[in-house]
């Protein structure tokens, strides 16, 4: 007979100094479970692949479900569409980066202003 173990409490991550059971996770943790960069976060939440716990204030901490965001891992189409949403915005940035910008008449490479030198002319007497 086979035997199913389900995950209990005593499975659960639990915090390193506390060693109580986590079940939320910030910003920082979801990019290192997920894995990707902390500045990609926003972009997953604000194309629906992440949704925060919640109704946060634009300038509150966000907080997302652990045991959510590890289920997602397993899912091969959400893993495809954030690899797809995360690459498009990098390649975004990166055309951007390397975009040369319009030159501006008028000035030099530092900015300051093209000064033309003329010789004064002298007339001459005959």
């Amino acid at each position: 007979m086979n035997s199913i173990s389900i995950a209990g409490p005593h499975d659960w991550p639990r915090h390193p100094a506390t060693g109580k059971p986590i079940g939320r996770i910030a910003s920082a943790e979801v990019a290192a479970v997920i894995p990707c960069r902390k500045d990609q976060i926003p972009v997953l939440i604000g194309k629906g692949l992440l949704r925060p716990l919640g109704t946060p204030a634009d300038n509150a901490t966000r907080w997302f479900s652990l045991c959510t965001v590890q289920a997602s891992l397993w899912d091969e189409a959400w893993l495809s569409e954030v690899t797809r949403v995360l690459s498009a915005r990098d390649a975004e940035r990166n055309t951007l980066k390397l975009k040369p910008s319009a030159p501006r008449s008028g000035t030099r490479r530092f900015g300051s202003p093209v000064v033309e030198h003329r010789m004064p002319t002298v007339a001459l007497a005959e």
